[in-house]
């Protein structure tokens, strides 16, 4: 995703303050808004809320659902067994790794989606399709919370 805004998040000044236990160096932001510039390989849309493709204006969701947890299958996706394993403890996402890197090719943790990146990788559990009446007022919506 090209992120174009993401919401400044009480939990972020947590990471920041050092309340929330969380390696550095990271890249904070969730609740962002922006383009799907392209789509991971092996991604399927199956049994998605809604099909995204290249060049959708899109959101992120608070936390990022892996869709197959037994809590997300339960319909509770905040708590997500995938998320707080994988994301809010080690800054990677579903198979432990980050996708993002320091110039010299150590790992820049992302916290959530990384929002206030450039650009992120998301899970597309975690991303819908940007409404067309939020799209047609032009203007980048995120969360502030």
């Amino acid at each position: 995703v090209k992120n174009r805004a993401a919401g400044v998040c009480h939990t972020d000044l947590h990471v920041i303050k050092g309340d929330i236990a969380f390696p550095t160096p990271c890249v904070m932001g969730h609740e962002a808004c922006g383009e799907i510039v392209e789509l991971g390989e092996g991604v399927s849309m199956n049994g998605l809320p809604g099909e995204l493709k290249v060049g959708d204006p899109v959101v992120t969701t608070f936390i990022m659902p892996c869709g197959y947890c037994p809590a997300c299958v339960a319909g509770n996706e905040d708590i997500c067994e995938s998320f707080f394993n994988h994301n809010r403890l080690k800054g990677g996402l579903y198979d432990g790794e980050p996708r993002m890197k320091l110039p010299d090719g150590s790992p820049l943790y992302q916290y959530s989606q990384g929002g206030m990146a450039e650009y992120s990788v998301v899970p597309a559990f975690g991303t819908y399709k940007m409404p067309k009446e939020v799209e047609a007022m032009g203007t980048d919506t995120a969360i502030v919370g």
